[in-house]
């Protein structure tokens, strides 16, 4: 397989991965309501990006890839920060939209990150946007709303959608940061900075809202609950490493139009596992949104 073609590969498995830890998180809530507190919810952020970061680590170091690293390089700080800004800040907003809109919104209009994410490379590094994407913008943007409209009043919640468009723009302020990252140093290297910097700002907001986070322990007992954790941190795990292979291979743009394919991955699953009942205005504004996004970075003609 032609490096081209499996940087597609991963783009897609990153998109099904991810698509499985979004339906893991709200299996979670739903079956431990006490997983919807914020504290408790921080902890576990952090368990399953320090778990990662360990793994990364401890590979790396089998490996002998710690040698590769320039530590005075400026980009490996722009790494870290791109971890902070795509783990605490993104992530913390995504699982709580769907706590209040549930996955099924809260993905969708997560999904429309690649969108910030051109708006954000155009200020920030001078990338241009055609008529095509400022038509896929506006496409993207409008469902979107119309995605929040149409949600039942038992799961409309404005602050909700407002968090979903939060995780939004801070995933695409991600990959643009990544991208630059990437331009010097290769993907496990950014992936492995990316985690560190999650780690410590999950560690930094634990400590500033004084979780007692070794209460976690007696929650762990549960062997269901153990058992979803650890699907969660496998599967997420695996979906960000694959996520900046793909990013690495194929350039960020078509990266991200293939990773935001969970959006349709989380309403075929559930439709598959839990005979879940799809409504056709959904399924229409979901593929609005990924539609979109899809246009508003296809024009940008980036070179493999």
């Amino acid at each position: 397989m032609t490096t081209k073609y499996s940087g597609y590969l991963w783009g897609i498995l990153s998109g099904l991965l991810w698509g499985i830890a979004g339906i893991l998180y709200e299996m979670l809530n739903t079956t431990y309501p006490f997983t919807t507190s914020l504290t408790i919810i921080l902890s576990l952020l952090f368990v399953i990006e320090f778990s990662a970061f360990i793994f990364c680590f401890v590979s790396h170091y089998k490996l002998n890839l710690f040698k590769e690293y320039d530590f005075k390089n400026k980009r490996v700080f722009l790494g870290i920060v791109a971890g902070v800004i795509g783990g605490p800040i993104g992530m913390l907003c995504y699982l709580q939209a769907i706590q209040y809109i549930g996955v099924g919104y809260a993905a969708p209009i997560s999904s429309a990150y690649p969108v910030f994410g051109a708006i954000l490379a155009f200020l920030f590094l001078k990338d241009t946007m055609t008529k095509l994407g400022i038509l896929g913008l506006c496409l993207a943007i409008g469902c979107t709303i119309l995605l929040g409209l149409d949600a039942n009043t038992s799961q409309f919640s404005l602050l909700g959608i407002f968090l979903a468009i939060v995780c939004a723009l801070s995933w695409g302020g991600e990959i643009v940061i990544s991208s630059y990252v990437m331009q010097s140093i290769n993907s496990s290297i950014a992936y492995f900075f990316r985690q560190l910097g999650s780690s410590i700002g999950y560690f930094i907001l634990l400590c500033s809202f004084d979780v007692k986070f070794f209460g976690l322990i007696e929650f762990f007992k549960d062997k269901q609950f153990s058992l979803i954790i650890l699907l969660i941190i496998v599967s997420s795990m695996t979906s960000y490493f694959l996520y900046y292979k793909a990013i690495y291979l194929i350039k960020p743009i078509r990266a991200m139009m293939l990773n935001i394919t969970y959006g349709f991955w989380i309403i075929l699953i559930g439709f598959i596992l839990n005979n879940t009942s799809i409504d056709l205005t959904t399924v229409f504004l979901v593929v609005g949104v990924v539609l979109g996004a899809g246009l508003t970075l296809k024009d940008k003609r980036e070179n493999v």
